[in-house]
């Protein structure tokens, strides 16, 4: 196991520095038949060969290019948190030590894994335990829900330390009547947990001339087959093999549009599964 933040840091440091662009946010795209140039905020553009809208699940790449295909709630949360190693005393690391830990009861289902500490430290007692909680919830319910302390209303999700007092209590006083006893102690430790709404979202086609979509932003695969950060890598690598081949990049990028869908319309449906088998959806 492993954590996102970690991988995150690996691959920023593999490219250079100076070729990362902070703070300028993409307000539209033109396309010929020799460049694609976007335009940001603030008046600055660029032009390239190829432009890869791999800028995740609020894509606003995808905005531009298909602005009627959104998120759709899928019928339940994730209530998440990490726990610093030694935060918990030995009798609970030991239940969840070395052990990919799963609690399922009637339409819901919690897990637990390890992962690096925040500098990516694997040594024993430096450790953080991550869980996950996913826990049916209406629409009506979600609003609520995704209203944070402020009095704010969020969109897909709440993150740790903005949650309103009132809904964190409501869920620690569920997990005191439906989780065991090592999970109980794990949501225990949780100083800041918080919450995201599980999506769904297909994009038809990920091909537009010389603008192309990847990661989340073409599909968002529901968290239950951990594949979202290999997909994305997996979407990578077919590309680099398709520009490679003796082809013009439209025959390129239509043959890497084929594996893609083929790839992204089937993780999903195995996600969707997977999710509401569990969540007895």
């Amino acid at each position: 196991m492993t954590s996102w933040g970690l991988l995150y840091s690996w691959f920023k440091k593999s490219f250079p520095e100076q070729n990362y662009h902070l703070g300028h946010e993409l307000q539209n795209l033109e396309q010929s038949e020799s460049s694609v140039t976007s335009y940001f905020k603030g008046g600055t553009h660029d032009s390239a060969d190829l432009l890869i809208g791999a800028d995740g699940f609020r894509s606003g790449v995808r905005a531009i290019l298909l602005p009627q295909i959104q998120p759709r709630y899928a019928g339940y949360v994730a209530w998440r948190g990490v726990v610093p190693e030694a935060d918990l005393p030995e009798d609970i690391l030991k239940v969840f030590a070395s052990h990919f830990s799963f609690f399922q009861m009637p339409d819901s289902h919690i897990l637990c894994h390890l992962i690096p500490s925040e500098t990516g430290n694997t040594q024993t007692g430096q450790r953080r335990l991550n869980w996950v909680w996913y826990w049916n919830m209406s629409e009506k319910e979600f609003v609520p829900l995704l209203t944070d302390a402020e009095g704010i209303r969020r969109a897909y999700a709440i993150p740790p330390g903005a949650l309103h007092p009132e809904q964190e209590h409501k869920q620690r006083t569920i997990a005191e009547s439906v989780l065991p006893p090592a999970f109980k102690a794990l949501m225990s430790a949780t100083k800041e947990p918080f919450v995201q709404a599980i999506m769904d979202l297909a994009c038809p086609r990920l091909v537009f001339d010389r603008t192309i979509l990847a990661g989340d932003a073409s599909f968002v695969i529901r968290p239950h087959t951990a594949s979202s950060t290999s997909k994305g890598i997996a979407n990578t690598f077919a590309l680099s093999r398709e520009l490679v081949k003796r082809h013009t990049l439209s025959e390129s990028l239509e043959n890497w549009q084929i594996s893609e869908l083929d790839r992204g319309r089937s993780l999903m449906s195995y996600g969707q599964g997977l999710g509401d088998r569990s969540q007895g959806r």
